[in-house]
């Protein structure tokens, strides 16, 4: 029970933080933010959302990385980097939904988390070149997957293929798939929605941040391989 209790208030003291972040980086993009949302989000009801959903992300976390932990310096790791990780893909999500806009500063903070895994699994006594080869690898898969579309003139906002490359460099390729097929699965309940509700159709632009960010977590949490 202290374990669960001391995730979930991490979570909530980590959401109000995230809150604070995720209105710094409106402010950045103001250019964007045409409906200055990012006024109409400092009261307290968003941050008690914000504080809430990332309480339920490290309660979903620890509950799944639980069994994992072994004692072991390295399992204590990866559930600290998943976790981190995590609030990051929150951040990027909830900055998408506001002004469809996915900050470079938070994927940044993505790629060099998972510079010091790289770092940190190599020190342990895996091949540094091999890590750094399936995560490059994973990279250029997903940016090719994701700029095929536009040979059909279908085109994907340069912030999704950013974001998508970055999945890729941490996933590797072959947990990138599953990614996206979490993503795919994601996408398809929603435009579900908006069928049943009327609120909608296929062509219904819609951002793709939170559906691949549902793909890496999944990922992160349950890799396949």
């Amino acid at each position: 029970m202290t374990y669960y209790l001391i995730s979930g208030g991490l979570g909530m003291l980590s959401g109000l933080i995230l809150f604070f972040l995720a209105i710094h980086h409106l402010k950045v993009r103001s250019e964007f933010d045409e409906k200055n949302i990012h006024k109409k989000i400092q009261n307290v009801k968003f941050a008690i959302v914000w504080m809430l959903v990332t309480m339920m992300m490290f309660l979903v976390v620890a509950y799944c990385e639980r069994g994992k932990i072994d004692g072991s310096l390295y399992t204590y790791w990866q559930l600290i980097r998943i976790t981190i990780f995590a609030m990051l893909a929150i951040d990027v999500s909830a900055i998408d939904i506001l002004i469809r806009r996915i900050p470079n500063a938070v994927l940044l903070g993505m790629l060099l988390l998972e510079a010091i895994n790289i770092g940190f699994e190599s020190w342990l006594g895996q091949d540094v070149i091999m890590l750094v080869a399936k995560a490059l690898i994973g990279a250029i898969v997903a940016y090719v997957i994701f700029t095929l579309p536009s040979i059909f003139h279908l085109n994907i906002g340069a912030g999704d293929i950013k974001y998508s490359v970055v999945i890729g460099f941490v996933l590797s390729y072959r947990n990138f798939f599953e990614a996206m097929a979490v993503m795919a699965v994601a996408n398809l309940l929603f435009y579900i929605y908006l069928r049943v509700f009327g609120k909608g159709h296929l062509k219904t632009a819609a951002p793709m941040g939170p559906f691949l960010s549902a793909g890496v977590v999944t990922a992160l949490l349950a890799p396949i391989f």
